[in-house]
C-alpha cells in the first residue's frame, strides 16, 4: 500500500493532516471525496473548525464582545443568496448583540440549493450570559406598488429564542418560513392578488353608484 492510501486509509493520519488547513480550504476539502467528507463529519475538532459543532469553552475572562460571526458564512453569502449577514454589539459592557439575516427574495428562503451550510451555526458568543437577538427576513422583488427603496420592500423579524440556542442557518431558515409562510410572497402571486384587489374596488364602486341613483 502507498503513502498516501495509508493517510487517506487512517482516519488518525488524514485528521491531522486537515487540522493544519485554514477553515476556507477545510471547506473546500469537505466536497473533494467521500472519504475526506466523512473524515470531517467524524471529527470533532473538525466539525469546531467548519463551524458544524460549537467551539469549547473559552477560558474564564475572554471578552465577551469580540466579533463571533461564522466568516465562513459571511465571506460567501451571496453566493448562499443571503443580501445581510451582519453582527451588530448593542451593549459592550454586557455582550448583548443583534445578528442580522436577510436573504435576497422569498423564493431564496424556501426554496434553496441543498447546501452543508445550513448546518452551520452562525454565531457563537465568547462568555456566557451574552444575550442574542436575531433579525431575519427576506426583501420583496421589485413590482408597481412596492417602494423603490430596498428598506420599504424588506420583511423583517426580530426575537430572541429564551434557552439561548445556537442558531444554524437553517434553523433561522425555518424560523422566516414559520413566520412569513401563511402568505405566498411570489411576485406572480402578489401582481394577482393586486389585480383581484382593485376589481373588487372597482365593483364596489359601481354597486355604490347605482344605489345613489335609485
Amino acid at each position: 500500500m502507498s503513502a498516501a492510501n495509508t493517510v487517506l486509509t487512517t482516519p488518525e493520519l488524514l485528521e491531522t493532516i486537515l487540522l493544519h488547513l485554514p477553515p476556507s480550504q477545510l471547506l473546500s476539502a469537505h466536497l473533494i471525496s467521500r472519504t475526506f467528507s466523512a473524515a470531517i463529519n467524524s471529527s470533532p475538532p473538525l466539525r469546531r473548525s467548519l463551524w458544524l459543532a460549537p467551539r469549547r469553552p473559552d477560558p474564564p475572562g475572554t471578552p465577551v464582545t469580540n466579533y463571533n460571526l461564522n466568516h465562513l458564512l459571511a465571506d460567501h453569502a451571496r453566493a448562499l443568496d443571503i443580501d445581510t449577514l451582519l453582527q451588530w454589539n448593542r451593549d459592550k459592557q454586557s455582550g448583548r448583540v443583534i445578528i442580522d439575516v436577510y436573504w435576497r427574495s422569498w423564493a431564496h428562503v424556501v426554496d434553496p440549493a441543498p447546501r452543508s451550510s445550513d448546518w452551520m451555526l452562525v454565531f457563537q458568543p465568547r462568555g456566557k450570559g451574552v444575550e442574542v437577538s436575531w433579525s431575519v427576513g427576506f426583501y420583496e422583488a421589485r413590482r408597481p406598488g412596492l417602494p423603490v427603496c430596498r428598506e420599504g420592500r424588506k420583511r423583517e423579524w426580530t426575537f430572541r429564542w429564551e434557552d439561548g440556542r445556537l442558531a444554524t442557518l437553517g434553523m433561522l431558515r425555518a424560523a422566516v418560513v414559520e413566520r412569513f409562510g401563511v402568505v405566498d410572497w411570489s411576485p406572480a402571486h402578489k401582481e394577482a392578488a393586486g389585480v383581484e384587489e382593485e376589481e373588487e374596488e372597482e365593483g364596489g364602486a359601481a354597486e355604490e353608484g347605482t344605489a345613489m341613483g335609485l
